[in-house]
């Protein structure tokens, strides 16, 4: 096929032998995108192709409504001889130029790689093919709540109502400043979980970043990014049965730049967005089409930006190349680390205007190298949203059980998150008095067989339980312990057997907020004590679990020095090992620093405001990460240096700007 035909969007052929390799995932109950026909839906059309000539040139029209629009056609053929498609629109009885699209055949599908198309327009396709049916879809993609407020800030952290000029980042890049790349989650840009089929396929042979452009208009707000990446992954999951988006990681001309297919923007994650490419490189799209304009010099630099930052989140040098067999297209070649879709599959992508300034893009990247911070941010309008979000996160087809606990009273929360790890659970907040409606929707998207109450009786009202039962047909059963040593106890009682316990104090939260993370990371539970003694329910357990080691979190003022002699007493041999700093944040330190041995990932959570580290345990544990605490604009000595030894890449912030400000991501306290 001649080289003008293919556009730069994911060629994918073969991508579907990767993903039989992955893990398929039984979706959720939750409804997928387009389920229900209203205007705040995704909503598919579909038109059956006519080959009314006979000759193998199929030909139909639709309707794209207003605002974002994917359309593509799908069809069967032989992979050796996919066909060709083009396409064209309409306004007021006046066509457009033909435009090519990209094809591509899988064991799944053959068909176009997805167009974006502002309406309402009508859209003419035709499809050359030895098939013996095609058939037109157009996605349309509603705005929906928040699309606008979704992501405020550019990669470089300046508001997006701000003016870019560019100037302050490059001073940084040279001074090896690191202000903090910002990177939106799927969460942000509306990803309906319950569209992926498959889950992560991760690689440890990334050698260099593919840069790729969207194509198709350049005319699309910075409210509509959402939609558009919604649309993308629609039409990539559902109509050609990729399971996900092919590209890790996307930038839009704002700047900004959004997390692509899931499994971690810092990873070394499988993809599918160049043939023959997907498991040697990642992909960075521009949300754009750059064959005939300028690329906007906020997405040039952000793209730059998040570039460096790939590659060294892979240890790969800049200035590097590598020899690479592309063994779907049958050739090999030394590339560059840095490199556009056109240097290895036959398209013209990154565009004809990006691809001219690869020389100074490249150049760019080398000046950022030195930028090695990359933050996300998990959060709601208040802690009972930032609970259903870090639910959400956590286990995005849902789960078995549902922990529900008292959003006030962080204490009684404290053991639960460890508990909830163990079996893969959930952990949501409540009020007291009622049930917060986004706690209630979100038990309802879990679909859980059963929902536990964890709070002392006198502490939650009836009318709780009654609402949560409104919730789910689940069964609901409340845990109602005498007090917070007993309900650890209680809890602990989910393990069998376990070589390692943890106990903190069960009458100061701080160091068992980071005690919580690791007791997940060692699959081990979270056993409470007084500051003068150990309560009787904490040494039964212990009696019963019998674990080799036992780690005590907290100095002496927290956990009684004779607490070793209780352990030794009731487990006999044992290792007891004490982590204590001179504060919280050190010993959050500590803690991670101890009981991890590497993460690429680390959950920040402001040590005054505990009850999102509580919440955020299910989702540092879903991803077997540490959660250190922060003070809100900064963090300290201790807790950066840790992150560093642990060699982290990306930080995700729990809650909101209230409890901890992006700085907290990069800035050290003085």
């Amino acid at each position: 096929m001649p080289f003008a035909v293919y556009r730069c969007v994911a060629a994918l052929l073969g991508v579907v032998l990767a993903l039989v390799a992955s893990l398929l995932i039984a979706p959720s109950a939750r409804p997928a995108l387009g389920a229900q026909d209203d205007d705040s839906t995704a909503r598919e059309v579909t038109v059956e192709l006519t080959d009314e000539q006979a000759d193998g040139t199929w030909t139909g029209t639709a309707e794209a409504e207003a605002g974002v629009n994917i359309v593509g056609a799908t069809w069967t053929s032989r992979a050796e001889a996919p066909g060709t498609a083009r396409f064209r629109t309409g306004t007021d009885g006046s066509w457009s130029a033909w435009q090519d699209m990209v094809v591509s055949a899988t064991e799944v599908s053959t068909g176009t790689e997805g167009d974006l198309v502002m309406g309402p327009l009508a859209i003419e396709i035709e499809v050359t093919a030895e098939t013996s049916e095609a058939t037109l879809t157009v996605w349309t993609m509603p705005a929906e709540e928040g699309d606008g407020d979704a992501v405020g800030r550019r990669v470089d952290g300046s508001s997006l109502s701000s003016k870019y000029g560019g100037t302050e980042a490059t001073k940084e890049a040279a001074a090896g400043v690191s202000p903090g790349l910002v990177i939106g989650t799927r969460a942000q840009w509306g990803a309906d979980e319950s569209l992926r089929k498959w889950s992560p396929n991760y690689t440890n042979d990334t050698e260099g970043v593919t840069i790729h452009h969207t194509a198709g208009t350049n005319n699309y707000s910075a409210s509509q990014v959402p939609a558009i990446l919604r649309g993308i992954y629609q039409y990539h999951a559902v109509t050609r049965d990729w399971g996900d988006v092919g590209y890790n990681l996307f930038v839009d001309k704002y700047g900004r730049a959004w997390e692509g297919r899931r499994g971690g923007p810092e990873t070394s994650l499988r993809t599918a967005h160049a043939l023959g490419m997907n498991y040697t490189t990642a992909g960075i799209a521009l949300i754009g089409d750059y064959d005939k304009v300028n690329v906007p010099m906020a997405a040039f630099d952000a793209a730059a930006r998040l570039t460096a930052w790939k590659l060294l989140t892979h240890g790969i040098n800049r200035s590097s190349s590598f020899d690479h067999e592309n063994e779907e297209e049958g050739w090999t070649r030394t590339l560059p680390a840095v490199h556009g879709h056109r240097d290895v599959n036959q398209t013209s992508c990154p565009g004809a205007r990006f691809y001219a300034r690869m020389g100074e893009f490249r150049s760019k990247v080398r000046a950022y190298g030195r930028e090695a911070v990359a933050m996300q941010r998990v959060s709601g309008p208040d802690r009972y949203a930032t609970a259903a979000e870090l639910a959400a996160a956590a286990h995005p087809f849902g789960a078995d059980t549902v922990y529900v606990t008292r959003g006030v009273d962080t204490i009684e929360a404290l053991t639960v998150g460890a508990a909830a790890a163990h079996g893969d659970d959930a952990l949501l907040l409540t009020k007291s008095s009622s049930l917060p409606p986004v706690t209630a929707t979100q038990i309802r998207k879990l679909n859980p067989k059963e929902v536990v109450v964890v709070a002392e009786p006198s502490r939650i009202s009836p009318a709780v339980i009654r609402q949560i039962e409104a919730a789910t047909d689940a069964p609901v059963r409340q845990v109602t312990p005498a007090d917070q040593y007993e309900l650890a106890a209680g809890l602990s009682r989910g393990w069998s057997q376990t070589p390692v316990v943890y106990i903190a104090s069960g009458q100061e939260s701080a160091d068992a907020l980071s005690g919580g993370a690791a007791a997940a990371h060692d699959d081990a539970p979270l056993l409470l004590s007084t500051s003068r003694s150990m309560p009787a329910t904490t040494q039964q357990e212990l009696a019963r679990l019998q674990p080799q080691e036992v780690v005590l979190l907290g100095g002496t003022s927290r956990i009684p020095s004779r607490a070793k002699n209780d352990v030794l007493r009731n487990v006999p041999g044992a290792t007891v090992t004490r982590i204590a700093g001179s504060n919280r944040y050190s010993t959050s330190a500590l803690v991670s620093g101890e009981r991890f041995d590497r993460s690429s990932r680390a959950f920040l959570a402001n040590g005054s405001a505990s009850i999102d580290a509580i919440a955020g345990t299910q989702y540092a544990a879903a991803s077997d990460s540490p959660v250190l605490l922060s003070r809100r604009s900064c963090r300290s000595s201790e807790v950066a240096n840790t992150m560093d030894d642990l060699g982290t890449d990306l930080h995700v912030l729990l809650g909101g700007p209230v409890q901890l400000d992006d700085a907290s991501a990069s800035k050290v306290c003085p």
